[in-house]
């Protein structure tokens, strides 16, 4: 008697391409849908995208049509241009040039042909909105002061120094008088140094273009010593840094009387590209004041760098300059140079029992004349006469072609935005005709990038409009100074940088949003990263929120940190799209290092976050079609355009990208809880991430703008996009404001449920000190006999609020059990759901490591999984599968590494088996059990369960009736065959491609497979490239009932797959396995292999060879030779490589390429099930 084999069912997670099981049950496809349409032949919005980056004026009409023609030809949908001047020499059509804009009409002609899409960004550079239009009174506007000090007691004709300003460019807004002591003694004050380059006083003239430097800080500490000659008190410090490298610097002020004894007064930080930094402290009076600086590196380094070349080049040793160091010695509010929106800093609520008290200011603006000179009568007593006005912050659009770089636009006026809008787009809006709109369908803003603008002459005006109360009288608070005391200071503070969000939100975004749609087009945007804004409601202002994620070598770790912020926008503002910058790369982690496979795990990881188009960071634009790799951006970003060795290969994994993007494009995002970010702006989203996460939910972050749109309905909070949410959790709410707190109390009476801790007041100015009292009043009925610390709970109306509680507990005590449950197995795994019309939709992830024996329960009941495979195209039922009485669904599976898999459950699909229906018994078990892996593909008819052999034996299987409450037990034998190892020799050939001329190599015949690295011919151990494998094999008898599947062993790095002349995939992630069983013959097969590795060989290679280019330390090109800039021919020097970034030399490791094998056949059987002969226990 046969030995009853023993298994674990599993599933069709990637069919039976990619386990090796020894039995596999399945049912029958679902009838078709929508949403099946949609994931077997997905729209053009559900392809990928990429950065098209014009790399400064390197064009022409062959390259653009030979660009646009391959991105059509494997799948991409559209892409984003951006020229910029990056690291490489300027080619002949200069920016908006006649010639440069013809050529534009021309790629806008031939993408309409193609059927791609474009959006152009904004202004040249990646980043900010600016260009050569742009005067200093157009431009990003900052506030910026003076301060003298003199004694009243009469009448005065003083000339007021001019506050520092840069472009010749600076508008007065308004003059103060404030209450002040004696003037420091700065004619006395020698300034000495620890080897910094020193410029006589001008740390302390006021003038903020000259600077001293302190160079190499980050191996080095350094000093600066200011000697009064006699005791000083001081309170307060500010430092302005001129410029400083990547790197950040860390400081300590310290003081002493004898220039021997110190004590420390406060630490400091500088952040990269600071400001400003303003520190107060008690007073401290002392002779010598003392300032140690230390620098510290951005830039991230490798744990194992693969290559030598993390240069110096690129991340230089930490250099500070600084342009002025002013000590006060009457008081200021700390940090102010943040609060004021000089520098970015996290939310922030105003401190309560600041009760203080400032001196009045007297307004002495009417007395300032237009030369700058005060004539007015002062009180006797000494006065700081405080100077306000604004000028250009500087700032330029980075990093532009020469010929569109200009200054940036005020963000914070809509008519001066128009005016640059009408500069650029609505010059090429023009120039396209009926394509705009159409072909050119969008603009661009990009991360935020430059500094902050915090004035603007309309900035009165809105701020009045928004909070009701004029912000003039509170003018000095913005330059550091207290007006009439700390909390209200704070308070109005507080106002200006929400007001500041606002207007930036409706001015910028939302105003190129709406000059966007005047010519049919669309506005997507990064809008995070460091600027004035609240992030959510900027990318609420867009069509297409965007995100971004790097790939680095821990990217699994460390992935885009704005994918959450990105996707909470979409879903509550109602947008469809969820776009990211995909795969930006450091040199590391780049430099034709990427393929498919190394990238799909983290692809997969940003589309369970809610990413839902990737935008591939980038493509350089190739200006010619003889020439490879050609032209980069530079080491930075994964290298894909036409170039790549396997870019005609990619289309393969573009179609499991875009059956990916067309689901989650489906429906809509299902969340259990929602999370208030507070009303403090800006913020960091990412800041709550790690407090907010609960196993089994998922939620989306709400800014003050949504959380008032709220209604709760049904027993859920609702918002208009149709979002719901069980739960509202709030973070950085220790301050609320009245309108904020009034509708949280409307939505508990109303029976929501609310985690939070109480809010203790109102942040703003706005109806102070009354604001106060009504929000602890309404906070006291809400948090009835809140401890803090300490858990707790209040009943209010028919809802209720928790704090001090996590967010765990609170969803227990409602009843809600988890959308998705995921045994041990599974804990790895990310997941996110989707609801259509049709059906329930999960996506699952999982990143490097695999999972055996996955139980995932779903919050499903009523209904039959499915599995549908994006790499695939496959859509089959599991087999195997449980209903809970609880009202879930139990699946049982396994993933591959970095796999990843959509569950599907259709609306119309029942899963109360009857064995006399149409619809068989979900299979419950596999007697007996040992752990061997099995998995699952569909086949048959409506009534039918198939079982997939790989392992000769006998095989009992149970299946479950749910209403008849009965089981079905039946036993199959199979005797299958042993695998069947192709061993005859192989032809390798290297069909001519790139510019491969003497470097090509022969035909080999290879008897074992190795990788090429390992052959002894240099050809071959240097080839980048594809190479063709050819053999035969004899079988001899192929019987119906048995089925083989092609499995290659180790492919370095894809493989095309060709059997007795019929195409059958292209295979670009393992395991590399194929069903052949459609196309083997009795007797004589042919297989043919094209497999296709990185072009990082081939460049190790060429490094023996004089090089085409002068380099500089990174690889990267000092200039273009005079042979390229006259359009002569490459000249001859041995090299197949050309391209304006090689960072490799000759002594680098070479990659694994090639087939590597072992290949072999892999026989299975499939049977039916009987379920006539089956038997009910």
């Amino acid at each position: 008697m046969k030995k009853i084999k023993s298994l674990i069912l599993s599933t069709a997670i990637a069919g039976l391409l990619n386990t090796l099981p020894s039995l596999a049950l399945a049912q029958n496809q679902s009838a078709a849908s929508e949403l099946e349409q949609a994931f077997k032949k997905p729209a053009a919005q559900a392809k990928p995208w990429v950065y098209w980056f014009w790399m400064n004026g390197n064009l022409s009409k062959e390259g653009i049509t030979a660009d646009l023609e391959a991105m059509s030809r494997v799948g991409i949908g559209g892409a984003l241009i951006m020229e910029v001047n990056f690291r490489t020499p300027a080619g002949k059509y200069a920016y908006l040039s006649d010639e440069w804009r013809e050529l534009f009409k021309f790629a806008m002609s031939e993408a309409k042909r193609l059927k791609l899409k474009i959006i152009k960004n904004n202004d040249a550079g990646w980043t900010g909105s600016g260009g050569p239009w742009v005067t200093p009174d157009k431009s990003m506007q900052q506030l910026t002061f003076s301060e003298t000090v003199v004694e009243g007691g009469g009448k005065f004709d003083l000339s007021l120094p001019m506050p520092p300003h840069n472009l010749d460019h600076y508008q007065d807004i308004a003059v103060f008088a404030v209450p002040a002591k004696p003037a420091l003694p700065t004619k006395q004050l020698e300034i000495t140094t620890s080897g910094i380059t020193y410029l006589g006083a001008s740390l302390i003239d006021n003038n903020f273009a000259k600077a001293v430097t302190a160079n190499d800080i980050k191996s080095k500490k350094h000093w600066i010593l200011f000697d009064y000659k006699q005791p000083v008190e001081i309170q307060a410090m500010t430092i302005v840094p001129k410029i400083q490298s990547r790197g950040e610097v860390f400081g300590e002020l310290l003081v002493s009387n004898d220039n021997k004894n110190f004590t420390k007064v406060k630490d400091f930080y500088i952040a990269h590209k600071s400001e400003r930094e303003a520190l107060t402290f008690a007073p401290v009076t002392a002779r010598y004041f003392r300032i140690n600086l230390r620098g510290q590196g951005l830039d991230p380094q490798p744990k194992e760098p693969k290559f030598n070349f993390w240069k110096v080049e690129d991340f230089p040793e930490v250099h500070l300059h600084i342009s002025e160091i002013i000590f006060h010695n009457t008081p200021r509010l700390d940090s102010w140079d943040e609060k004021a929106l000089f520098v970015y800093s996290n939310a922030r609520a105003p401190e309560f029992g600041q009760k203080s008290k400032a001196a009045e200011f007297i307004n002495l603006t009417q007395y300032l004349t237009q030369e700058g000179r005060l004539q007015v009568d002062l009180p006797a007593g000494h006065w700081n006469i405080l100077r306000i006005g604004h000028t250009s912050s500087g700032q330029k659009n980075n990093p532009p072609p020469k010929a569109g770089e200009g200054l940036e636009i005020s963000k914070l006026n809509p008519q001066k935005l128009k005016f640059h809008f009408d500069n650029l787009i609505g010059k090429l809006v023009k120039d396209v005709g009926p394509l705009a709109g159409d072909t050119l369908m969008g603009t661009h803003i990009d991360s935020w990038e430059v500094k902050f603008d915090n004035w603007d002459d309309i900035l009165p005006s809105e701020f009045k409009q928004r909070t009701g109360y004029d912000m003039m009288p509170f003018l000095p608070a913005t330059v550091g100074h207290i007006v009439k005391s700390e909390e209200i200071t704070e308070r109005f503070l507080w106002d200006l940088r929400r007001v500041m969000a606002d207007v930036v939100a409706d001015n910028y975004y939302g105003q190129m949003r709406t000059l966007a749609a005047e010519h049919g087009m669309q506005l997507s945007s990064e809008a995070y990263l460091y600027g004035p804004i609240d992030s959510l409601q900027a990318a609420g202002r867009t069509d297409i929120p965007m995100n971004e994620f790097w790939t680095t070598d821990d990217g699994y770790e460390k992935p885009g940190y704005s994918a959450r912020q990105a996707a909470s926008a979409a879903h509550t503002y109602g947008k469809k799209i969820v776009a990211a910058e995909a795969f930006t790369a450091v040199p590391f982690s780049a430099s034709w290092s990427n393929h498919p496979y190394t990238l799909k795990g983290l692809g997969d990881r940003m589309f369970a976050r809610g990413t839902n188009r990737l935008v591939f960071h980038r493509w350089a634009m190739q200006p010619w079609t003889d020439r490879w790799p050609g032209i980069t951006f530079g080491p930075y970003g994964f290298n894909y355009e036409r170039t790549l060795t396997w870019f005609e290969q990619s289309e393969a994994w573009l179609t499991y990208l875009s059956r990916s993007q067309a689901l989650l494009q489906s429906g809509q995002f299902q969340a259990d809880y929602a999370v208030f970010v507070g009303e403090s702006a800006p913020y960091d989203i990412v800041s709550f991430h790690d407090k907010v996460k609960v196993k089994g939910y998922n939620y989306d972050y709400l800014n003050q703008e949504i959380i008032r749109q709220l209604q709760f309905k049904d027993g859920q909070l609702v918002l208009p996009t149709g979002m719901q949410y069980k739960l509202l959790v709030l973070q950085n709410n220790s301050v609320m404001t009245e309108q904020t707190i009034n509708k949280l109390a409307e939505l508990v009476k109303q029976g929501a449920v609310i985690l939070g801790e109480k809010p203790q007041g109102s942040p703003t100015l706005i109806n102070y000190p009354q604001s106060d009292v009504n929000v602890q009043n309404i906070a006291n009925k809400l948090w009835a006999n809140y401890q803090q610390g300490q858990a707790g709970s209040n009943a209010y109306g028919k809802g209720k609020v928790f704090w001090h509680t996590n967010i765990n507990q609170v969803i227990q005590q409602l009843n809600l059990i988890p959308d998705v449950a995921f045994n041990q197995a599974g804990q790895n795994i990310e997941w996110l759901h989707r609801q259509t019309q049709d059906a329930d939709l999960y996506f699952l992830s999982l990143f490097k490591q695999q999972a055996k024996g996955i139980a995932a329960t779903f919050r499903i009941s009523g209904r039959q999984p499915e599995f549908w495979d994006a790499y695939t195209g496959d859509i089959v039922k599991p087999a195997k599968w449980r209903a809970n009485d609880n009202g879930t669904t139990t699946v049982f599976f396994d993933l591959e590494p970095s796999g990843s898999i959509f569950v599907v459950f259709p609306k119309n699909n029942h899963s109360i088996a009857n064995a006399q229906g149409s619809q068989k018994p979900p299979v419950v078990s596999v007697q007996p059990q040992t752990g061997i892996k099995t998995i699952i593909k569909g086949t048959g008819d409506n009534t039918a369960v198939t079982a997939q052999v790989f392992e000769s034996g006998s095989y009992q299987i149970e299946l479950a009736n749910a209403q008849q409450q009965t089981r079905l037990r039946t036993t199959i034998s199979a005797e299958v065959p042993a695998s069947i190892n192709i061993n005859t020799p192989w032809q390798l050939s290297f069909p001519k491609q790139f510019a491969y001329k003497d470097q090509l190599p022969q035909t080999q015949t290879v008897k074992t497979l190795k990788s090429w690295p390992e052959f002894d011919n240099d050809k071959v151990k240097y080839f980048s490239g594809t190479g063709v494998y050819t053999t035969t094999f004899n079988l001899s008898s192929v019987p119906s009932t048995q089925k083989h599947l092609l499995d290659l062993g180790d492919v370095q790095v894809i493989a095309e797959v060709k059997v007795n002349g019929i195409e059958l995939a292209t295979l670009w992630k393992p395991p590399y396995r194929v069903d052949v069983s459609d196309v083997l013959k009795q007797g004589e097969n042919q297989l043919e292999v094209r497999v296709t590795n990185l072009w990082i060989n081939r460049m190790i290679g060429d490094a023996a060879y004089p090089d085409l280019f002068e380099r500089t330390p990174m690889g990267g090109s000092q200039g273009f030779p005079d042979w390229l800039l006259k359009g002569e021919p490459v000249p001859e020097t041995g090299r197949t490589t050309f391209s304006t970034y090689h960072p490799y030399q000759l002594d680098d490791p070479l990659q694994p390429s090639g087939l590597i094998g072992p290949v072999k056949l892999i026989p299975y059987i499939e049977q039916n099930l009987s379920l006539v002969k089956a038997i009910r226990f």
